[in-house]
């Protein structure tokens, strides 16, 4: 599609969700964490907000968010990964510790 309408194309892992607090909902030890996220990524790594994207009723600091994302971000940037990309983050101070924890 992209190459047929000459227009820019972004294809990223399935790692949104792939974070300790929604894989502990669905039962994932945090070894399968590890792996999932690592299993994942072939270039590009996406991470996702903690809590809902959307309603955000967890509200974290800038350190909180720092040591939390840190986990997903250590494990993607273990693997053939170019780019880490955030999504639906919605308040600052989370995406101030996603910028801090990719350093």
């Amino acid at each position: 599609m992209a190459r047929k309408y000459h227009i820019g194309f972004i294809l990223q892992s399935v790692t949104w969700r792939a974070n300790p607090e929604w894989m502990q909902k669905l039962g994932y030890s945090d070894e399968d964490i590890v792996n999932m996220n690592r299993q994942a990524i072939e270039l590009l790594g996406c991470i996702g907000p903690c809590g809902d994207g959307y309603d955000p009723t967890v509200v974290m600091s800038a350190e909180q968010a720092q040591a939390y994302h840190a986990i997903q971000i250590g494990i993607i940037s273990q693997t053939n990964t170019n780019v880490i990309t955030a999504m639906t983050i919605n308040y600052p101070e989370e995406a101030i510790g996603i910028t801090r924890a990719a350093k």
